[in-house]
Formats: structure tokens, C-alpha cells, sequence
């Protein structure tokens, strides 16, 4: 997982269940805790099924779920 220190919006993207307590884990670390991200509560779980594919639907489907987590 590469995450940007000054990222606004952080979309989180968990396959498989074997990740999830890695993700739970991390999720307690001083690190995920200190990003502005984080701080501000825009952090979004997106699903695996499309945001893993390519095309013009999976696309679109992906920018929706950008556009809605994002725009207020």
C-alpha cells in the first residue's frame, strides 16, 4: 500500500478477506491516525469488483463513486 502523506481523500480498496486484518491492523497505527485524510474523516472503502477492472463501464462506475464521496 503506497499512501501520500498530504492526501485529501483516501479511497481504500480491501480484496479478499485475508486483508481485511491487515487493514483493521493498520488502521490502529499512529501513521494511518496522523494523515489529514484520516483527521478528517474522508476515507472511503470502494468495492474490488469494478475498481480492479478496466473499461469504459468499470471507469465510470469508479469516477461515480469519486464524484459522490468527494462533492458536498
Amino acid at each position: 500500500m503506497t499512501l501520500h502523506p498530504a492526501a485529501d481523500y483516501i479511497f481504500v480498496l480491501i480484496q479478499g478477506e485475508a486483508s481485511r486484518p491487515l487493514m483493521e491492523e493498520f488502521q490502529q497505527s499512529a501513521l494511518w491516525r496522523n494523515l489529514p485524510a484520516v483527521q478528517a474523516g474522508q476515507v472511503f472503502k470502494v468495492p474490488s469488483n469494478y475498481w480492479m477492472a478496466s473499461g469504459a463501464i468499470a471507469n465510470t462506475k469508479k469516477i461515480d463513486d469519486v464524484l459522490q464521496a468527494i462533492v458536498k
